[in-house]
């Protein structure tokens, strides 16, 4: 069986706060944040410790992108998150969901270990 290796270059990690974020009111207390609502209407909100990049919606939706395992991406959100309470807005008990964008290596990979052992038919149609 031939051998391969699976890297996770990215994972990315969302949460839903289940309450309105007033974007103004955060980003004039944030002060490394980027807001430019003409232009996209999410605050930019980079960390480096963990290192990751976070979209800050007014729904209470927030994405975090660029860190290297779960357990960082929890770290980061959580941090975000922490963030968004010491302005003064009320965030009620939130939830992590992370997912590896390496999910279609992975299924490529178990598809091809599935098969490695049968033996296929190549149909090729007549000219």
């Amino acid at each position: 069986m031939a051998g391969f290796a699976v890297m996770i270059e990215n994972v990315d990690s969302s949460t839903v706060l289940g309450s309105q974020i007033p974007l103004n009111k955060l980003v004039a207390k944030v002060g490394t944040a980027q807001y430019e609502p003409e232009q996209f209407p999410g605050i930019i909100y980079r960390l480096t410790d963990p290192r990751a990049a976070s979209l800050i919606f007014s729904s209470g939706k927030i994405f975090c992108t660029g860190t290297k395992s779960i357990e960082d991406a929890r770290k980061a959100v959580s941090k975000v998150v922490e963030k968004v309470r010491k302005t003064g807005i009320k965030v009620p008990r939130s939830y992590i969901v992370a997912r590896s964008k390496s999910w279609i290596r992975q299924r490529c990979f178990a598809a091809h270990a599935r098969h490695q052992n049968r033996s296929f038919k190549v149909h090729r149609p007549p000219l």
